[in-house]
This record gives structure tokens, C-alpha cells and sequence, in this order.
């Protein structure tokens, strides 16, 4: 993706429009999936901005940094998969010894067996730490809503494999649970296996890595204006950030999360280390025009009182 011209609008809002030479019927990709390649498939340091103003949306973080050397996945539209953490193999301060920390923490029997998939992953320095920008997308409201359900329970045709699995998730989800609430100091954090699948195992893997003394920053980004996908009208939209906070909170609250913009500081094993967490609540508009992936970003700085 080029990266043709950028305006800014006083201090709050800088639109950067871009395009490739795809066309979108070619790809038959949409919603959230689409436009996480489109912004993957920017140049990497225009991609490097971008992230960081997104970041910065509500409030300015000194202490969150993406190097000029950061590694990113998926790799925009040439190379489409999406990441799971335990199989992608990447160095953090020259280790991978985590990705088998993490498989063994969360299957019983990892062989052929899957992590969670991640929309995006970006190695960043977080308070001068190596760690990851972890990133959930959504392109629609029920996108989000559809997820209160528990994870699907194994058949009864199922595997040995699958039902230790499953059991061992519990198990795992569990243990960051207690740790989130010990970390922050509350117990109202009800991270669970059965409800809220997809939340619960996107703040546990946060608290893990965390606990390995690895920062993150996890960023629920909900895209606005997702034309493509209006089912007739079926499915409702995100039209603004205050829309997407609001439903990403209530959703949240379901399992007793409500630390958003609140730095979540997790010990390791030894009770030596500390990393943190921050959970942020982020939206972005990318308009696809004319039958091409033209790329439009309209980024607002302005600080919301209720982030």
C-alpha cells in the first residue's frame, strides 16, 4: 500500500488516504479481515505510525514504542494468516522459549490442536521492555455480541485429545483469572471457559504473557462504517468510537472486566518481575472506494473522558 497524501486537522484528527492495486471482488475479503490486511500491507513504516496513533487515540503513551525493527503479522494481503502465538515462533530478547510455555499451559494434547488466532500481532518495547500489540477486530456490532457463548463443548464423538484440551483451557483461564484479580487488586474479574469465550481467552493469554514478563498492549479495535457488511441491513454498524466503547464495555462487564485504560501490573512466578497489561478500547474508520482497496484513515486524537 502507497501511501499518497496525509492532512491533518488541527491537533485531534490526521486522515491518511492510501491504495493498491488490488480490486476487492479479486480478494474476497471484508469487515474486520480486510482492512487488517490493508493496514498490514502498508509500508512498514507508515504502518509503524499508524499503530501508534491508534494507539495514542485517547491519550499520549511515552512509554509504548514500536521500534523501527518490529516484526508484525499477518503480512497484509500477500501473506493473509493470522497468528497463533505458541506456532508463529517469535523472538522476544532473542527467546522463543514462551511459545512452548504458552502451548503447554493451554493443551493438554497440542499436537494438530489450536491456540487463539489473533487478528493482529506487533512486537513493540513497552516501558522499555520487549512485548506485543495484540489486536481483536470486529467490523460490526453482533460481531462482538455473538461472543458471549462459552467455547463449544467437544461432541460425543469426540476425541481424548479434544476433551483433555478442553478441560485443560478451563484450567487455564482459571489460573489468569485469579491472576488478574490478584494483580489488580479486585475480585470481581470472572474470565471463564464457558461464557465470554473469546474475551476470557484474549485477557488469560494477556495475563500469561504478562506473567512471563512479557508487556502487552490489547487493543479491541473496532472498525466504523463497515459498508460491505450491512446484511441488508441486519447488522448493526460501528459509527463512532463512542458507539464501540460503549459495547465493548458492556460486553466486558459480563465477565466483571472493566480495567480499560488502566495499566494492569502482573508479577512473574518468583514474585521478582512485573510487566503490564493495557487493555484499550480502540475504533478506526478504512473506506474501500470505487471497487479498490483505497485506504482512508480517519484518526481522532481527541481524549474521551470515559476511556
Amino acid at each position: 500500500m502507497k501511501i499518497e497524501k496525509i492532512k491533518s486537522y488541527g491537533e485531534n484528527m490526521t486522515e491518511v488516504i492510501s491504495s493498491t492495486c488490488f480490486k476487492q471482488s479479486d480478494l474476497g475479503w471484508k469487515g474486520s479481515q480486510m482492512r487488517c490486511l490493508l493496514l498490514t500491507s502498508m509500508g512498514k513504516a507508515d504502518l509503524r505510525d499508524t499503530l501508534k496513533h491508534i494507539i495514542d487515540q485517547t491519550k499520549v503513551y511515552e512509554n509504548i514504542e514500536i521500534p523501527k525493527d518490529f516484526e508484525y503479522y499477518p503480512k497484509g494481503i500477500v501473506n493473509s494468516n493470522e497468528v497463533e502465538l505458541d506456532k508463529r515462533l517469535i523472538p522476544v530478547n532473542g527467546s522463543i522459549e514462551y511459545c512452548n510455555v504458552l502451548k503447554d499451559w493451554w493443551l493438554e494434547h497440542p499436537k494438530r490442536a489450536r491456540t487463539p488466532v489473533w487478528d493482529m500481532v506487533v512486537t513493540a518495547m513497552i516501558d522499555d521492555k520487549p512485548g506485543f500489540i495484540l489486536v481483536e477486530a470486529k467490523a460490526h456490532e453482533e460481531e462482538l455480541i455473538k461472543e458471549s457463548k462459552g467455547k463449544e463443548m467437544p461432541g460425543s464423538n469426540a476425541s481424548r485429545e479434544s476433551e483433555g484440551n478442553h478441560k485443560r483451557i478451563k484450567i487455564a483461564i482459571e489460573e489468569a483469572r485469579d491472576g488478574l484479580n490478584k494483580a489488580s487488586q479486585i475480585d470481581r474479574i470472572r474470565i471463564d471457559r464457558d461464557r465470554c469465550y473469546q474475551m476470557s481467552n484474549r485477557l488469560a493469554f494477556a495475563w500469561k504473557l504478562a506473567n512471563l514478563g512479557i508487556p502487552v498492549v490489547l487493543i479491541y479495535l473496532g472498525f466504523q462504517n463497515t459498508m460491505e457488511m450491512r446484511n441488508g441491513g441486519k447488522l448493526r454498524l460501528i459509527e463512532n468510537y463512542e458507539q464501540w466503547e460503549r459495547i465493548v464495555r458492556e460486553h466486558s462487564e459480563l465477565v466483571g472486566f472493566d480495567l480499560w485504560e488502566i495499566p494492569i501490573t502482573v508479577r512473574d512466578e518468583n514474585e521478582e518481575n512485573v510487566a503490564n497489561i493495557y487493555p484499550m478500547i480502540r475504533s478506526l474508520d478504512i473506506q474501500l472506494h470505487n471497487g479498490c482497496l483505497d485506504g482512508k484513515f480517519d484518526i481522532n486524537f481527541k481524549h474521551h473522558a470515559d476511556a
